[in-house]
């Protein structure tokens, strides 16, 4: 899906100054486009290694955005086709503002690469540093996403491939990365480049941040006898931080199958040790970044050659590094717990304060947190470990306005417990909430009672990788809305253990101002309490319930009932040739005032599946043709309609007997066919309107018991086998429809 991006001018008046562009958007999907756009390793010579005016002119627009001086580094980049852009992040809520320096559009020379600086950093330490986004397949997307994730300072991504430049670099060393055989770095190679735009900004970065930490993901071509991931401060020195080994541990619980080398600790290990790294011997204090190996580590420059399998291949393998990042470097500005106790016990928390809706919290290893009142609250919750556990104790509230994000896919936040006595996870406010890091293959963290109750319009959303959502007891939405993004379910799953329950009692209850909603896109969804077919429980619908894309391991519900006002909608993909139907929603009642609309021409239904359709009710088929339930209880409407401005085939009506039928809307020409192979009864109302063409055709007599309406549009009963009749004491109603060659 494309983002629109709005751009606007910001006007500069009085100055002489350009007008700085302001755009707004989906910042990743702009990075992203900015990446798929450089140049690769041929046609060679596209590199040009800035000279001395442009290094020094670099050098001020790096200073003036780290003052926060925007217009004036927009201002000077015009001359070497370069801006800075306001960018308002429209993904998340609420917004975001970040200021981009990069290429103008059209530009063709210059590819100096593209810096991201972000204002209010949650960790304003960290730096994200990308130099070879081509080379090193998607490390450039990776390392964007921690630095999101993180809230880091600042992120680099390369401006072309490494092997673009023809000109070796001055600087030791020697690669194999862009020949069969060794030579020397070349200058469009940002990380063995001292005259580089990459290295000037790490310098100026030093001169404002001097506890500053890089992180640079790379990647290499796994051989036998190599681990997953080679790490490297730069050096064979031990820091007295060391913040690598402890990002190699945060990483192993992300992740337990991963091997590590880490250079300074494997010391007989040589391969890809990044020694001669410059921005790392710059961090590392070498009195010559260019020739000279540093006598000491700092532990701030963190240097990560990765496999491509496993952790570079998917987006939900990097979240495996943007999880580790976050454990390792906790933000700053949030709670964070000093020893394990009540939420609302001030000693719990370092600092001696109690969060509230406006802290993010994060809850360190090995620590267990009590909730035991209704007051517990805080913004984003993440973990510092498998280990860090809340346990939820009776008649207990914790309410989360922001993120809620798991340690790891095997971690399980309620395995301390959770009382069934009316204790409740909430997830509330206006902002955006999404909940990230559960497992896509079984269970971790399950809610046992959860209640969403947002602002109108907001939204809880899954992270989009096919994470199992689990819910062991109630999921009650009472207001915002629920979605559950492309190839993510919803599992009955014990709060304690995380295995799937194998019962029926998760009761969902979606209620007037509240949507449960499916995304339709690039992944399949199933509903389940089991393996198999094993329904949740029971739904109630007084607000909306959408359901698309079904997997091979349906959707299975022990009924659903659509109360007044209530609507449930039946989308594409809920069938297929392979499968067969895969909805199994038992039994499902429409009431009066409740709305059922399916919109699939798939043969969805379970044949276990029953459809009551009570007076008042209506069932709304907006399909070509329309698959009813093997069991189908019709005392209410049906109604035919199609959408006017997109129909383009006839809606057949399938021939049976109506209590209530309605036909509306046409459009393209379309039409409503009726193809009668027998009598049919209509027990209460026959009814065209909103323009509407509806034709009956076939053999047999339609007899209308009580009201034949024409509100608008045309009955065409010319074919004269088809016969329509109206009993004895029936009423014809028209405004300005017709019935031709009646």
């Amino acid at each position: 899906m494309k983002t629109l991006i709005t751009i606007t001018a910001i006007l500069v008046l009085c100055t002489g100054l350009s007008a700085q562009v302001s755009r707004s958007g989906d910042i990743t999907e702009h990075i992203d486009s900015v990446i798929g756009s450089l140049p690769g390793a041929t046609p060679q010579g596209l590199y040009l290694q800035p000279g001395s005016s442009s290094r020094a002119l670099w050098r001020e627009i790096i200073q003036n955005i780290l003052v926060g001086n925007y217009s004036e580094a927009d201002s000077l980049g015009a001359s070497i086709t370069y801006e800075v852009v306001e960018f308002t992040d429209i993904s998340t809520s609420p917004a975001k503002t970040y200021y981009i320096l990069e290429r103008e559009p059209g530009s063709t020379s210059r590819y100096w690469g593209t810096f991201v600086f972000n204002p209010n950093p949650a960790r304003p330490s960290l730096v994200i540093q990308c130099p070879h986004p081509l080379h090193d397949r998607n490390t450039g997307g990776e390392g964007f996403l921690v630095f999101k994730k993180a809230g880091a300072l600042a992120y680099f991504v390369s401006g072309i491939h490494r092997c673009n430049g023809e000109t070796a670099s001055p600087c030791d060393g020697t690669t194999t990365a862009c020949s069969s055989g060794a030579e020397a770095y070349r200058y469009s190679d940002q990380a063995h480049v001292v005259l580089s735009t990459f290295q000037l900004t790490t310098e100026e970065m030093l001169a404002v941040y001097p506890g500053m930490i890089v992180i640079q993901p790379h990647g290499f071509s796994q051989e036998t006898g190599d681990p997953d991931i080679i790490m490297s401060n730069g050096t064979r020195y031990t820091p007295s931080t060391d913040y690598l080994v402890t990002l190699r541990d945060k990483l192993q619980e992300q992740d337990p199958s991963l091997t590590f080398k880490v250079v300074h600790v494997d010391t007989d290990w040589d391969k890809l040790t990044a020694t001669t790294n410059v921005q790392g011997r710059l961090l590392n204090n070498s009195s010559d970044p260019c020739e000279y190996n540093p006598f000491q580590a700092t532990g701030r420059f963190l240097h990560l050659e990765q496999t491509y399998s496993g952790l570079r291949d998917t987006e939900a393998n990097w979240l495996k590094l943007a999880n580790a990042v976050c454990a390792t470097f906790p933000a700053v500005g949030g709670f964070t717990t000093a020893q394990s106790g009540s939420w609302t016990d001030p000693s719990t928390w370092a600092g001696g304060e109690i969060p509230t809706s406006d802290d993010d919290v994060l809850i360190v290893s090995g620590h267990t947190v009590s909730v035991d009142d209704q007051y517990a609250e805080c913004k984003s919750l993440t973990f510092g470990g498998n280990d860090a556990l809340i346990d939820m104790n009776a008649k207990s509230m914790l309410t989360v306005y922001g993120d809620i994000t798991l340690y790891s896919e095997s971690h399980n936040v309620f395995s301390a417990g959770w009382s069934a006595d009316s204790a409740f996870v909430r997830l509330a406010g206006g902002a955006t909430q999404h909940l990230s890091g559960w497992n896509a293959s079984g269970g971790s963290t399950s809610f046992r009672d959860l209640i969403i109750e947002k602002d109108s319009g907001t939204v809880v959303t899954t992270s989009g990788v096919g994470m199992r959502l689990g819910i062991q007891n109630s999921l009650d939405i009472v207001s915002g809305r629920l979605e559950l993004a492309p190839d993510d379910d919803l599992e009955a799953r014990w709060a304690s253990s995380g295995n799937l329950t194998g019962n029926q009692d998760l009761v969902v209850t979606i209620r007037e101002l509240g949507e449960l909603v499916q995304i339709d896109g690039d992944g399949t969804h199933f509903i389940r309490s089991q393996t198999g077919s094993t329904p949740i429980g029971p739904m109630t619908v007084y607000g909306k319930a959408e359901f698309t894309d079904a997997s091979s391991y349906d959707m299975s519900i022990n009924g659903i009932e659509i109360k007044a006002g209530g609507q449930v909608t039946l989308g594409t993909g809920l069938g297929s040739t392979t499968y067969g139907p895969e909805f199994n929603p038992g039994t499902i009642t429409i009431d009066s005032g409740g709305v059922l609309l399916t919109e699939t021409t798939s043969e969805l239904w379970f044949d276990t599946t029953i459809v009551i359709l009570n007076r008042g009710g209506v069932y709304k088929t907006t399909s070509s043709t329309t698959p009813f339930p093997p069991t189908f209880v019709n005392d209410g409407r049906v109604r035919y309609q199609r959408n006017p401005s997109t129909a383009t085939t006839d809606q057949e009506v399938v021939d049976m007997d109506y209590y209530d039928v309605e036909f509306s809307f046409n459009g393209n020409d379309t039409k409503k066919i009726w193809t009668l192979t027998g009598d049919r009864l209509v027990a209460d109302s026959f009814e065209v309107n909103n323009g509407a063409e509806m034709i009956l055709n076939g053999t047999g007599t339609v007899e209308v018991d009580s009201t034949l309406r024409l509100t608008s549009g045309n009955l065409d009963n010319s074919t004269g086998s088809a016969i329509l009749a109206v009993s004895d004491g029936g009423l014809i109603s028209r405004a300005t429809g017709t019935i031709s060659s009646a």
